[in-house]
């Protein structure tokens, strides 16, 4: 629920197209106005781009970076990326880390809003990386950008982007605190200040919430085995309170079996699942219980990120004035947003918009036109704009026909009374 103070006041900036005074957006929207201009300077001394120095680095920081950039490699060969930012991120962090990537280039900014944190990274990224070709920043400035360049690539950025795994994240909640840990006496303000939020959103490493890391296939068969021994010890209770959970307090030495309680047989209460004698074997053997795939199916396709929700709004915010009619306005929503989910790669954003107002108002299936817009040759449109201009002049042609054809005949008519 959004407070309305909020939304009145986010309306009223809308109007007004206020410009935030924080200098950090304002370098944003200087990079973002300015990059046509700034682009051919970037690529002519692309030598000059900053990198991860490894040789003035810690040993604690050159682990982290080589652990990020495995990662990041890894999901550039997988390509399981939900967006095209997400990929942009990816590809940012690896060639910041010095990963290789043929033809690289810094791509046009986009928006530079406040709702998400991808900008933020996405410009700091950027800003500092380019900061000896550009010199949009000063002295004192480079420092920051380059401490927060830093957290980026070893800390936010990679676990971002694995934020929607949700059977994983106890685990790497837990890791995150861990490293940040060792990561406190490099910088020691920027790690107080990201443990402090940790530790107010640890929702995952509840009591209610924990045992979704034994679905987690990337933690060691150890770890998850502890787990279950400990919650299938653990007495279930007779009934579950309805009260917000109390978070844990982290710290080095916290480990995932410590997290377990009586409200971690939660989630098999509600699923169902009363037979779990699976917990007390190996856990290589847990996927032959038809309870663990069903626990392994739900945590799997919990959703722990609000992407989703902020896609909605926006297609709302799209087709909410498509029809005065509530029904046909939320056929239009529903129509638009199955049509969207089954777009192609290959079709282009220039043809992705009036494909999905027509399956919206149901004027053509979305295989013809995908099919259509696929077959389009590149000047074709030219073509049909000149084929609709002479089907218009034969249109007009046919009607002043018709209009003379009425007249002689009214003439004739009135000749004859």
């Amino acid at each position: 629920m959004v407070p309305s103070s909020f939304c009145n006041k986010c309306l009223e900036d809308r109007k007004t197209r206020l410009v935030t005074k924080g200098p950090q957006k304002q370098l944003y929207t200087k990079l973002k106005n300015n990059w046509l201009k700034f682009r051919p300077k970037v690529e002519e001394n692309f030598q000059l781009v900053v990198k991860f120095n490894y040789e003035t680095s810690t040993l604690v920081e050159q682990n982290l970076a080589i652990k990020a950039k495995d990662y990041c490699e890894k999901m550039m060969l997988e390509r399981k990326f939900q967006r095209g930012d997400y990929e942009y991120l990816n590809k940012l962090i690896y060639f910041y880390l010095g990963g290789e990537i043929p033809n690289f280039k810094f791509r046009q900014p986009s928006a530079c809003h406040e709702a998400r944190f991808m900008s933020d990274s996405l410009y700091i990224l950027v800003l500092f990386m380019t900061s000896n070709i550009l010199e949009l920043l000063d002295e004192s400035q480079i420092e920051k950008f380059k401490q927060l360049s830093n957290y980026i690539a070893l800390f936010h950025g990679p676990n971002f982007l694995r934020c929607g795994l949700t059977e994983q994240a106890p685990n790497l909640d837990l890791t995150l605190v861990k490293e940040l840990h060792l990561y406190r006496s490099i910088d020691e303000k920027i790690t107080d200040s990201v443990v402090k939020s940790i530790n107010l959103h640890s929702w995952y490493l509840t009591s209610n919430l924990v045992v979704l890391c034994l679905a987690d296939a990337t933690l060691p068969s150890e770890e998850r085995e502890k787990v279950a021994k400990k919650l299938f010890e653990t007495e279930k209770p007779a009934a579950f309170e309805k009260i917000k959970p109390s978070l844990p307090e982290l710290s080095p030495e916290t480990q995932l079996v410590d997290c377990v309680g009586p409200d971690s047989w939660l989630i098999f209460d509600i699923l169902n699942l009363y037979d779990n004698e699976w917990l007390q074997i190996d856990a290589e053997n847990w996927s032959f219980f038809g309870n663990y795939r069903t626990f392994e199916k739900f945590a799997k396709n919990l959703k722990s990120i609000n992407d989703f929700a902020e896609r909605n709004i926006r297609l709302i915010q799209d087709f909410v004035l498509s029809s005065p009619v509530e029904d046909r306005r939320q056929n239009n929503i529903m129509s638009a947003k199955n049509h969207r989910q089954i777009l192609t790669k290959t079709l282009t954003k220039e043809n992705e918009t009036p494909l999905t107002l027509a399956a919206a108002h149901g004027h053509s299936s979305v295989v013809e036109i995908i099919e259509n817009a696929q077959k389009r040759k590149p000047g074709s449109r030219k073509e049909e704009k000149e084929v609709r201009r002479q089907k218009g002049r034969k249109g007009s042609q046919e009607v002043e026909r018709k209009k003379r054809k009425l007249g002689g005949r009214k003439e004739e008519k009135e000749a004859r009374r």
